[in-house]
């Protein structure tokens, strides 16, 4: 309560990642699910007027595939899931029964860019992985099919999001998918990292996916972003984030 005095916006952006959900679903669920319900309701005790929660798309299902929007069903069981679906529900609970309260979530999809520094547990994020291994090793191993295809979103797109929401004086209580609704493939993304790798390190790593298996057609994914383009509007700069 101390912390969340005479602030206006909580930005909620801690959590267990998805490894360590599986290793620990007990902490998953009590510091995504039941830390982040005692915070709402230390922001709702102090006044706090609006708690942007920051979730992931992969609640949907495991893996993404199909076309999914905002209402579509949650049936992913893992404990990265359902861990972030009780934190989800903690914040638009709240919002729900509060008056002068206003929760919003945004899930996630693949996030693309630069930690805040070297600590930060984000290498098994695949183009932060990729993109450690050119340096690291001079090549790239990739562990899935080359077919597998993700929707891959910068964090400056992340970023300018939860500042509209900050700066916004009236929100409504939300759910959005924060997504580009294309998919690109992970053949695609190794190439576009070969290329920049090229200009800006001088050489051209290899490429070796270790699995030889190949899909004879690829699942298709989409992520509807139409909420979201009605916030922001913002260029695709994936080759920003890569470099």
């Amino acid at each position: 309560k101390n912390i969340c005095k005479n602030v206006k916006v909580v930005i909620h952006t801690a959590g267990m990642n998805a490894h360590d959900c599986a290793l620990d679903p007990v902490g998953a669920i009590e510091f995504n699910g039941v830390a982040t319900a005692k915070l709402v309701q230390a922001t709702v005790a102090v006044g706090v007027k609006k708690f942007i929660y920051l979730s992931t798309a992969h609640v949907y299902s495991s893996p993404l595939v199909g076309e999914i929007d905002e209402e579509s069903c949650l049936t992913n069981k893992h404990p990265y899931a359902t861990s972030h679906v009780a934190g989800e529900n903690a914040v638009l609970y709240q919002s729900n029964i509060s008056d002068n309260f206003t929760g919003i979530v945004l899930r996630l999809s693949n996030g693309i860019g630069a930690p805040t520094h070297k600590y930060a547990n984000c290498w098994m994020l695949a183009v932060n992985d990729f993109c450690r291994q050119v340096v690291e090793n001079g090549k790239i191993m990739v562990n899935s099919p080359r077919e597998v295809e993700r929707d891959f979103v910068p964090i400056s797109l992340i970023c300018e999001i939860i500042n509209s929401f900050v700066s916004q004086k009236k929100t409504e209580s939300c759910v959005i998918n924060v997504s580009s609704s294309t998919t690109t493939s992970l053949q695609e993304m190794t190439d576009m990292i070969r290329g920049r790798a090229k200009l800006i390190l001088g050489f051209e790593p290899e490429v070796v996916f270790k699995c030889k298996e190949e899909l004879d057609k690829a699942p298709k994914l989409s992520i509807s972003n139409i909420k979201l383009k009605e916030i922001v509007v913002s260029e695709n700069n994936t080759e920003e984030e890569i470099d």
